[in-house]
């Protein structure tokens, strides 16, 4: 048993206490620490990344759900990931197209817009004339002697009563 050599223990009582430490069991481990297995391709785990990754889940999840690194997960599965977002894409691009040719106009102007690069903008015309610019004296408060205020364009006649 050794004594406690906490700092913050403030009470001198308290300090001399033992403290028993945890038994170790085994021989002691000599060298690296031992690496998993590497992973192997599984059917079923593929059926359910293409699923996932059709349904739009990220691929970082679906590595953590397989307990796999992200690295593992495109080592093994990376056909499936593909084959799921192609069969998403296939599914949503009929559907649109479905509802385009059925007349909804929400499908038609998206597909417009997507498929055939067609754009909304709106045009402005520039005034005839430039706008005038308005210019007015301030009277000075008194700050600067007893006149009228300064006028913030030299070329400005008007005062400021």
């Amino acid at each position: 048993m050794r004594p406690l050599e906490n700092s913050y223990l403030e009470s001198p009582s308290l300090k001399n206490l033992p403290v028993e430490s945890p038994p170790v069991e085994g021989p002691p481990v000599e060298g690296p620490p031992a690496e998993n297995p590497p992973a192997r391709r599984d059917e079923e785990l593929a059926a359910e990344a293409e699923a996932m990754s059709r349904f739009g889940v990220a691929a970082e999840l679906i590595a953590a759900r397989a307990r796999l690194t992200l690295p593992e997960l495109r080592r093994l599965y990376q056909a499936d990931l593909d084959r799921g977002q192609a069969e998403a894409a296939l599914a949503i691009g009929q559907a649109l197209f479905e509802k385009a040719v059925g007349g909804d106009l929400a499908a038609l102007v998206f597909w417009a817009k997507t498929r055939l690069g067609w754009k909304e903008s709106q045009r402005t015309e520039a005034p005839e004339r430039p706008a005038k610019l308005l210019v007015y004296r301030l009277p000075d408060n008194g700050r600067q002697g007893q006149g009228q205020g300064k006028a913030l364009d030299p070329g400005c006649s008007a005062s400021y009563p």
